[in-house]
């Protein structure tokens, strides 16, 4: 047997510093991944040229150690992504291995299988080591990521791409967890290069230059970034603001805001800044007027105005057509994607934590939730627990911990579905009655005392404890939480 330690060890002790680069580079930056995962330029692809070039040169042993096969199987690896006549090369390598390997080398070498299966296009081969580097024990995250892009591909030949988008957004939530950073803009690239249409190649970039924005880089370096990554892309993408595709149409209105313009139509600076700052409504007064006069503008405003109200939040009332008689949701009032349903579930699970459950939110979470493959797990989770489907609740709360860990709203949540006092007892602590969490707060406060009275528990000491809590809120909470106390005391 054969760990990764050791052969990581024989690359380093066998001859020179190229070899140690080659292991180095791909396991801890994105030189060589831009080059087998994603969509390399010619100066990424002439860069690991010549670094294997190197290493060759270099590698003057004539040892036929497990370990320097393994090497030039890594070394076919990465060009068979680019000259197809590797393939067999890199397969003759593997099978003359005669040791089972584990670790990084155990799921690289199960990658190299699977990946010589897509290219020589034999779908059992590829399927029976897709199952085998799934079912790896410590498969490397890069090696991971090759199988996600292969699961995304078969998602999108089936034509379901809501699959491929939950698959691309699961697998980018666990390389933010587990450190690999530099795998992320080129598994973005994995999954533009496996896209049919054009707004499935920009997919999983658009999501990434968001996520940058959230984390605090600058807009217009993250602009820039965005209009590179894309400029990759064949055939290319227009940028306009007449797109199809919200994401560009407007980075588009982006790129109007940033240029020169008439200073002196200030109209039009307004509205553009207001689009910048997703002020949509107050842009959709403005827009209106301008695109139903004639007038320099009025192109560029009704181009405007559609992708505005493409991508406008719509509001929760509007999602529904209601009965005439109980006036509760009966059917969603048109198709929405994926996004706006996860939008529309946030904005009831606000609405429920801030006024309380009702029949008429309980029935607009029904509805939403008929179309749950794209929404992230917790927003899944908070609305399965809010209508009682404790059941159900508890699975998407338990992903959704496994993938972001643990936080106040899940960890509540979760023990709301599964009656743990002792959860509940920490979610006290960590919270505050007055604050942005005092749903938790009061949440786990009533729960623990409702737990308590079904077990026997004294009617005294729960009314003492509930006017301790009148003491830091005469609400106890608010309307969602006070008819639930008060029941307590009855």
């Amino acid at each position: 047997m054969i760990s990764a330690v050791l052969a990581a060890c024989a690359f380093c002790t066998q001859a020179d510093n190229a070899k140690e680069y080659l292991f180095r580079s791909w396991t801890t930056t994105p030189i060589i991944a831009n080059v087998v995962v994603g969509l390399p330029t010619e100066i990424e692809l002439n860069q690991v040229k010549t670094l294997i070039a190197e290493v060759q040169k270099k590698n003057t042993s004539s040892d036929n150690t497990t370990a320097q096969k393994f090497m030039h199987a890594m070394i076919a690896g990465i060009e068979m992504e680019y000259e197809a006549e590797k393939v067999s090369q890199c397969l003759s390598y593997i099978e003359s291995i005669d040791e089972n390997l584990h670790g990084i080398a155990g799921s690289r070498v199960l990658r190299f299988q699977l990946r010589c299966a897509q290219l020589q296009g034999d779908v059992k081969k590829a399927q029976t080591f897709a199952t085998l580097l799934r079912e790896f024990d410590g498969a490397h995250i890069e090696d991971a990521a090759v199988l996600c892009l292969y699961d995304i591909e078969r998602a999108m030949q089936e034509n379901d791409n809501e699959l491929a988008q939950q698959l691309y957004i699961d697998f980018d939530t666990l390389m933010c967890a587990s450190g690999a950073q530099y795998v992320r803009i080129p598994v973005a690239f994995g999954y533009a290069r496996v896209a049919k249409t054009q707004e499935n190649k920009v997919y999983a970039l658009l999501r990434l230059s968001q996520w940058l924005e959230e984390f605090g880089y600058e807009e217009e370096t993250v602009r820039e970034l965005l209009l590179a990554w894309l400029s990759r892309l064949q055939p290319r993408i227009e940028i306009t603001t007449s797109s199809v595709i919200p994401g560009i149409a407007l980075l588009a209105t982006e790129l109007a805001t940033n240029s020169e313009f008439d200073t002196a139509d200030a109209n039009w600076e307004e509205i553009t800044l207001l689009v910048r700052a997703q002020d949509f409504q107050e842009a959709i007064l403005l827009l209106e007027p301008l695109a139903e006069a004639a007038g320099e503008r009025q192109d560029d405003a009704i181009a405007l105005l559609s992708m505005v109200r493409r991508v406008t939040p719509i509001p929760l009332i509007d999602a529904f057509e209601c009965s005439r008689d109980s006036k509760l949701p009966i059917t969603m009032s048109r198709t929405f994607n994926s996004t706006t349903v996860q939008d529309l579930l946030q904005q009831a699970i606000k609405q429920a934590h801030t006024t309380g459950e009702s029949a008429w939110l309980h029935q607009a979470f029904l509805l939403l939730l008929q179309e749950e493959r794209l929404i992230d797990h917790a927003v899944l989770a908070e609305s399965c627990r809010l209508i009682g489907e404790y059941t159900q609740a508890k699975q998407f709360f338990v992903k959704a911990i496994a993938l972001e860990g643990e936080s106040v709203q899940l960890v509540c949540g979760l023990a709301d579905c599964t009656r743990d006092s002792n959860a509940m007892g920490i979610v006290i602590q960590s919270t505050s009655p007055d604050d942005t969490s005092s749903y938790w707060y009061w949440l786990a406060n009533v729960r623990i005392l409702q737990w308590y009275a079904e077990d026997g528990g004294e009617p005294v000491e729960i009314a003492a404890k509930i006017n301790r809590l009148r003491k830091k809120d005469a609400s106890l909470g608010g309307a969602q939480f006070i008819s639930e106390f008060n029941a307590l005391l009855f």
